[in-house]
């Protein structure tokens, strides 16, 4: 019991909507994902082509500990036409902001339960599904958390004391940066580009949070806000456990004025 109450406590911020009405956005995040869970059960790619974006990557945890990544064209090319299987999927919980969102989702296949975490951003042509990190795995360890944390602490304290070195400790090379831009398109921008624009020693007028952290074995989800002026950030970070080490693998983030 202690464990459970204490993974509810740290979690506490990305809860299940489902319960809410399904329109809006949380009904278009709702179908988008559907789209994705209907197209691999019953084998229409074109389903799965509809909810991804083209640019999405699949990224988890090899049996080495290394980082695998596959192109989403890649993973669609693998659903064979009117081929449907065994698997059985959830959404588990949405939490979004204006144009941005992560999605949980399980799904079982056979014997075997994976976790999705899924980055959603809200185009001009409406939702649609950036970037998926997902476990085959079911542990939840509380001490898992608190690294997570610490992970996220290092690009909280690198952006805002002006320390480069610790944004390239806490972001996989291969992060990308996405956003939707003033004409409701991709916006996308690499990690070392991010961190170039970091000038060493000097600190930052920005002061960052984590608000939510959701772990399953080795990939996780963390929902962060930033105060910068008058503009709060949210963002929302894939991290996977990469060599032993948590790291963010992706990051999607949307602002307005406080």
């Amino acid at each position: 019991m202690k464990k459970i109450l204490a993974i509810i406590i740290m979690i506490t911020g990305f809860v299940p909507n489902l319960s809410a009405s399904a329109g809006g956005d949380l009904g278009e995040i709702q179908a988008v994902v559907q789209k994705y869970f209907d197209g691999t059960s019953q084998g229409k790619p074109d389903l799965v082509r509809e909810a991804f974006l083209p640019s999405l990557e699949l990224q988890f945890v090899g049996g080495e500990g290394e980082l695998r990544r596959r192109r989403g064209a890649d993973y669609i090319d693998g659903i064979k036409v009117g081929e449907a299987n065994d698997r059985v999927s959830r959404l588990v919980s949405v939490d979004f902001t204006d144009n941005a969102a992560i999605a949980k989702a399980e799904i079982t296949s056979g014997d075997r339960l994976f976790t999705d975490y899924l980055l959603l951003l809200k185009l001009k042509e409406g939702w649609r599904i950036s970037n998926k990190a997902f476990t085959r795995g079911t542990d939840v360890d509380e001490k898992e958390f608190t690294a997570v944390n610490l992970a996220v602490r290092k690009y909280f304290d690198g952006t805002e004391q002006g320390k480069p070195e610790l944004v390239a400790e806490a972001f996989l090379p291969s992060l990308e940066i996405q956003y939707v831009n003033n004409d409701g398109e991709l916006g996308r921008f690499t990690a070392p580009d991010y961190i170039a624009r970091i000038t060493p020693g000097k600190p930052y007028n920005r002061k960052g949070h984590v608000v939510s952290v959701d772990v399953t074995d080795n990939a996780a989800v963390v929902k962060a806000e930033i105060i910068m002026g008058d503009r709060l950030f949210t963002d929302y970070l894939l991290l996977l456990k990469v060599n032993g080490e948590w790291r963010a693998s992706n990051k999607i983030a949307t602002n307005r004025k406080k």
